[in-house]
């Protein structure tokens, strides 16, 4: 229920706390007095859109609160967890309007925040949809949207377990079909390409490419091959002059370190000298027996030297090919492998999508179909007992019925020749015949605003019970009705508000005599601004104002006397 709303520097308003009270709160006042700005506020809370039009003049901000203790609604603690909402009992509603400063983009902008996190509109129209209904001559209320009269009867027949089974089976089936769509389109490109890189597959497997450093090694052995006489006399020269000739390095060291040992008889001091002569005299001679290796190593037989330049610019092709070095042509090899092998697997993930896509289809066929049995079983029921309460709310004659239209094949999944849809395998339009003779038309382009509220009110008497809706607001629901129906309609009013908060503007002092709270709108003048106040009256307040709107200007003790009859009514 609503507990509470503040409403600041909002059209008329500047200032106003109005606590709500549960069950039937009544609105009146003079016509211009301020009754609009209490439901265009109420509007905002709702996620109705902002206008700065609506910012008190002389103001910068407007800002309007409403409080919230709310039943346990699964649907709905879930949503406020996935919006990472403290998930409570109680919600904040505030919304903040704002006007635009020059050379300011921050703090420029209209707000809206459930429990102190910023959400956007669609998002706090989601949340709002499940707790506050407004009915007026001018909403696009729910029952002017044929996207809501199937929900209408689902929640009216006690079937939305059934549907929300549905639509998870529906969402399921809607995944795989997504899955089927991509590995279709998937397989249509995939021949081009699967011979595409086979090609690559067999150049590189033919290639036998095992070692990445290979094309380094055999640039060195191409470069011995063709220097192979330099590269020997040059072997056998450095082998000459270090070990074999006369005068050798080997032999002069070996004199040097002759010296040296003499010295040491004498002086110890050149002992480390001695020792670095021998590791360089070792060191030589190592160098000298490794050129003579080295030379006798390197053949002069050129034939293999064309089969190792082939091998040299095969591998030199494959790297400018695969734009990599010989170590990333190895791994894109791989890579083609796997990816063949996933085209191979393809196939298989086809056949199993289809055959899931089977099981699952059927599952949701069957449920679709006992779904339409029960609403097609359920829809006349539903329509004799709005037109049984409307018959007590001015129209006697009204006659309602469901059209129930097939899912088109574009919001919905085909299974054999059938389509079902998230919610089942039909659309539903509310018709209404409003006087006899007329021909039974959408309720919502057929019936004026005031005869959508009382159907709506109707809707409410019947379903009060199931609807999650905390709160009703009602506006020109009592439009063009006078007598005993006014009477009627307001017991109505009271009923439905057992289970519901509800809140009603109206004019008729019938329903205006039966809330458990009313709330009277004023207008004052103050110097030369204008306000509008809202204020709880008490009963003998109550008694007054019921007077006024039973007898206007001139109250008399008569219509007082009414007037307290009016509230006995409501307090019975």
């Amino acid at each position: 229920m609503l507990e509470s709303i503040l409403i600041q520097n909002f059209a008329l308003i500047d200032m106003l706390r109005i606590k709500i009270e549960p069950g039937l709160t009544v609105i009146t006042g003079e016509t211009g007095a301020g009754k609009s700005t209490f439901l265009k506020a109420l509007h905002l809370i709702s996620g109705g859109r902002a206008h700065t039009s609506l910012i008190r003049t002389g103001t910068e901000e407007s800002k309007i609160e409403a409080k919230f203790n709310l039943k346990e609604d699964k649907q709905l603690s879930d949503l406020l967890r996935s919006l990472r909402i403290k998930d409570g009992k109680k919600i904040v509603i505030t919304r903040v309007l704002r006007r635009g400063v020059k050379g300011k983009k921050s703090g420029a902008k209209n707000s809206a925040l459930i429990n102190g996190v910023s959400v956007s509109i669609s998002t706090l129209q989601r949340v709002m949809s499940a707790v506050l209904e407004i009915s007026g001559q001018d909403d696009a209320h729910h029952l002017r949207q044929a996207s809501t009269h199937l929900n209408l009867i689902d929640q009216a027949a006690n079937l939305e377990d059934s549907r929300r089974l549905l639509e998870s089976t529906y969402q399921q089936l809607a995944q795989i079909d997504d899955e089927l769509q991509l590995s279709f389109d998937r397989q249509k490109s995939q021949t081009d390409r699967e011979d595409f890189l086979s090609f690559q597959l067999i150049e590189l497997t033919e290639a036998h490419l095992e070692d990445p450093l290979e094309d380094e090694r055999l640039q060195q052995r191409i470069a011995q091959l063709r220097n192979a006489a330099r590269l020997k006399e040059d072997a056998y020269t450095v082998e000459r002059v270090l070990y074999t000739q006369q005068n050798s390095a080997i032999e002069l060291l070996n004199h040097a370190l002759s010296s040296l040992e003499r010295l040491l008889e004498v002086d110890d001091t050149l002992r480390p000298s001695y020792d670095d002569l021998q590791t360089s005299l070792a060191i030589t001679e190592d160098i000298a027996r490794s050129a003579s290796s080295y030379a006798r190593g390197l053949s002069s037989d050129t034939s293999g030297l064309g089969d190792i330049e082939d091998r040299f610019d095969l591998l030199k092709r494959l790297k400018k090919k695969h734009r990599g070095t010989l170590a990333e042509v190895i791994t894109r090899r791989d890579e083609i492998a796997r990816e063949l092998v996933s085209f191979e697997s393809l196939e298989e993930r086809i056949r199993v999508l289809r055959e899931q896509r089977r099981v699952i289809g059927q599952s949701l066929l069957s449920q679709a179909e006992a779904l339409s049995k029960a609403r097609h079983r359920f829809a006349p029921t539903l329509c004799a007992s709005i037109e049984r309460e409307l018959k007590d709310l001015g129209m006697s004659k009204a006659k309602l019925e469901v059209e129930f239209i097939p899912q088109q094949a574009s919001q919905g999944c085909e299974i054999g020749d059938v389509v079902v849809g998230p919610r089942g395998l039909e659309r539903a339009n509310l018709l209404i015949s409003a006087n006899p003779g007329e021909p039974l038309l959408p309720v919502q382009s057929a019936a004026s605003g005031g005869e959508i509220s009382r159907i709506t009110l109707a809707i409410k008497r019947v379903i009060a019970d199931l609807d999650p809706v905390s709160v009703y607001v009602f506006d020109e629901v009592d439009a063009g009705v006078g007598g005993p129906t006014a009477e009627a309609l307001g017991m109505k009013l009271k009923h439905v508000s057992r289970s519901r908060q509800v809140l009603c503007i109206t004019h008729l002092p019938q329903v205006a005599g039966i809330g458990d709270q009313h709330l009277f709108v004023s207008k004052q003048v103050r110097g030369e601004r204008t306000r509008s106040l809202i204020k709880s009256l008490t009963r003998e307040q109550r008694i007054e104002e019921v007077s006024r709107m039973l007898g206007g200007k001139r109250i008399t003790d008569r219509t007082r006397a009414n007037a307290e009859e009016l509230l006995g009514l409501g307090e019975a």
